[in-house]
């Protein structure tokens, strides 16, 4: 997402003769405790759709790992209020934002990959899990050794 912005200054707090500070010069731009104030604002999103390709990162629990394609398919810039008023207050949750294992494997496909492919980075990516898993395994025991021997001996190691 891609977005212009522009760096405001405000503060709206009470002066000693009970008039609100403006922004409006530079007096202004600072709050109560003498900090400046300053505000962020969006007025425009670009929104970039992107193929799904072969991916290569092996912490996806099963299946075909994907990652967009580098170059977008398609462009289009709306203004904040338009992005607003298409999404409404849906927004999407953790379980709604997993793609499905046969939806993955099927754009990836489409890209022109073959099973032989899709196959080997699927194999290679077991062989990572398995490797991580006995490094993880290998750490406990040495967690567990340690701790036993703080017990025993009362000193850390």
């Amino acid at each position: 997402m891609q977005a212009r912005y522009k760096v405001e200054h405000f503060s709206k707090c009470n002066r000693h003769d009970n008039t609100l500070f403006d922004g409006n010069n530079d007096s202004d731009n600072y709050n109560c405790a003498g900090v400046i104030q300053k505000r962020v604002s969006f007025s425009d999103v670009s929104i970039h759709q992107h193929h799904m390709t072969l991916g290569d990162n092996p912490s996806v629990s099963s299946g075909v790992p994907v990652q967009i394609d580098w170059e977008p398919y398609r462009s289009i810039t709306l203004s904040l209020d338009e992005v607003d008023l298409i999404r409404g207050e849906s927004k999407r949750t953790a379980d709604e934002l997993i793609i499905p294992r046969y939806i993955r494997e099927r754009e990836v496909r489409h890209s022109g990959y073959s099973r032989d492919e899709i196959s080997r980075v699927m194999e290679c990516n077991a062989k990572i899990n398995r490797e991580i898993a006995r490094s993880i395994c290998k750490y406990k025991r040495k967690q567990s050794t340690r701790n036993m021997l703080k017990r025993v001996t009362g000193r850390c190691y």
